[in-house]
C-alpha cells in the first residue's frame, strides 16, 4: 500500500473539522453583525436621530443608502445628550 494512503484524512475527521470551522465562521458573523450595529447606533446617536434607524439597515437597497448617509454624513459640531463629541486624534 502507497504511503500516501495511510496519511488520507477518514469521512469523519473532515465531517468534523468541517463542523468546526462552520461553527467558527457562524460565530464570527453573529459578533460582526452585533458590534456593526452598535458602532450604526453609536454614529446615529452622533447626528442626533434614533438608534431604531439602524432596523433600516436589515432593509435590501436602503442599507446601502444609509450607509453612504453614515459615512459621508458631518456629526453634531457640539454636545448632544450622550456628552461631549470626542478631542481630534491630532491633538
Amino acid at each position: 500500500m502507497p504511503f500516501f494512503l495511510e496519511l488520507a484524512p477518514c469521512e469523519e475527521t473532515v465531517a468534523i473539522i468541517t463542523g468546526i470551522f462552520v461553527t467558527l465562521l457562524f460565530v464570527m458573523l453573529l459578533l460582526g453583525t452585533v458590534f456593526s450595529f452598535i458602532f450604526m447606533i453609536k454614529r446615529l446617536d452622533d447626528l442626533g436621530a434614533s438608534g431604531w434607524f439602524s432596523v433600516l439597515s436589515l432593509v435590501f437597497i436602503v442599507n446601502m443608502f444609509m450607509l453612504l448617509f453614515l459615512l459621508l454624513w458631518r456629526g453634531n459640531k457640539g454636545s448632544n445628550k450622550f456628552g461631549p463629541p470626542p478631542r481630534p486624534w491630532n491633538e
